[in-house]
């Protein structure tokens, strides 16, 4: 396995070509509008207003990637340590830039969340002690959680680089690209590992193509530049999310019919779920008047949460049940390389992932609970929690 040759070289430099490309795409390419965001500035309380053209910097870059000769459509796949190796040491530079920025120029505030639509009429900041404390935190931890919530660069022209969703889509596309380098570079791919490709891909794209749902979501209100953001997109999204295709690749058995569709399914059942679910918070969000959601579905929703609690349709189900759904996609990529008989220590890493899920979305789910007590009120989210008892998964936890 090429790590410091030639191949390994060509890797490297592919690595920061993507995010470079990616970076200036995102920048160039037009977006069918502008739009505004959940997420307020923190100074003025307007919303985020944000260039939503991630799925354009995917076509033209799977489109620049197809025109390669084939000796660099596969080198990600020939040399993935060094591609790694570089995802990586980019993670760490940009992790250490972001966290001089926030250090220096005491950006930030030390708010559990960024202040969103429905807080800003109440957002008044954290106190002169909190602040404090928030700045004088330890190394570790200012490095890992960062310091912005949703920092913007001002380039020509005024745009305003979004930081966050161009982590997003640069670990998106980095992603694309390592799947279809191995598709490339496996001589004689498995029907498994063309399901496991097509469903990711699939994945990937809806992804990016729904990102006016996605800005309403937790990540974007939550989550802090730091250590923990970036180095996850730029090294672990793209690198560790692919452990299921060494399997799938691997297999010796071709997967039949009935185990095609088997995967397919619990592949769709979890995007119906995941999907459904946050299309209904989305226009629960959006369109607060709106009283049913696909026609038939009530938009029932806590009393005192000032109609912004969910607890009917897929939200009475669970509390979270949006990670159930993508949970249920990371099993159907593991199952690939269940079914087409990799050997062990491959079918160990291919269910790396959708445990590694789990684990996330259940500390996630912990971290939110105290989010919206905080938000809500105890009362408010003592009611919640009884109506809707299930964290994620119905009827057990």
């Amino acid at each position: 396995m090429a790590i410091f040759n030639d191949d390994g070289v060509v890797a490297a430099v592919a690595v920061f070509v993507v995010f470079l490309a990616t970076a200036v795409l995102h920048y160039l390419l037009p977006s069918p509008g502008p739009v505004k965001g959940y997420v307020v500035n923190e100074k003025t309380l307007k919303p985020l207003v944000y260039r939503l053209n991630g799925f354009r910097v995917l076509v033209v870059c799977v489109a620049a990637w197809a025109l390669l000769p084939a000796s660099l459509q596969t080198a990600l796949a020939r040399a993935p340590i060094t591609a790694m190796l570089s995802g990586c040491a980019q993670g760490l530079v940009c992790s250490a830039l972001w966290y001089y920025r926030g250090k220096s120029s005491r950006k930030g505030l030390a708010c559990m969340r960024a202040p969103t639509l429905d807080t800003a009429s109440k957002f008044s900041g954290p106190s002169a002690s909190e602040q404090a404390a928030f700045e004088a935190r330890p190394f570790g931890e200012a490095f890992f959680f960062g310091f912005e919530h949703n920092p913007r660069l001002v380039l020509p022209g005024g745009f305003a680089f979004d930081v966050k969703m161009w982590l997003y889509v640069a670990g998106a596309v980095l992603l694309e690209l390592n799947l279809l380098s191995i598709l490339a570079n496996t001589p004689t791919p498995p029907t498994g590992l063309y399901i496991y490709i097509g469903l990711f891909s699939i994945f990937i794209a809806e992804y990016l193509f729904a990102e006016a749902v996605h800005i309403y979501t937790y990540d974007l209100f939550a989550e802090r530049i730091g250590f923990k953001l970036v180095w996850g997109c730029l090294c672990f999204y793209p690198f560790a999310y692919i452990v299921g295709s060494w399997g799938a690749a691997s297999s010796p058995n071709n997967l039949t019919t009935t185990q095609m569709v088997a995967v397919v399914a619990v592949y769709f059942v979890g995007w119906a779920t995941t999907r459904g679910a946050n299309m209904q918070k989305y226009v629960c969000k959006t369109s607060p008047e709106q009283k049913t959601f696909l026609g038939f579905i009530p938009m029932e929703t806590v009393p005192g949460s000032n109609g912004r609690l969910l607890c009917s349709g897929f939200w009475g189900v669970a509390r979270h049940v949006n990670y159930l759904g993508e949970t249920l996609q990371a099993v159907a990529l593991a199952l690939p390389a269940t079914l087409g008989g990799c050997s062990v220590g491959l079918l160990a890493l291919a269910w790396t992932y959708p445990l590694y899920y789990a684990l996330l979305f259940v500390a996630r789910a912990q971290d939110d609970a105290q989010l919206c007590r905080r938000k809500y009120g105890d009362e408010v989210w003592q009611h919640y929690v009884k109506r809707v008892p299930y964290s994620i998964v119905p009827y057990l936890y």
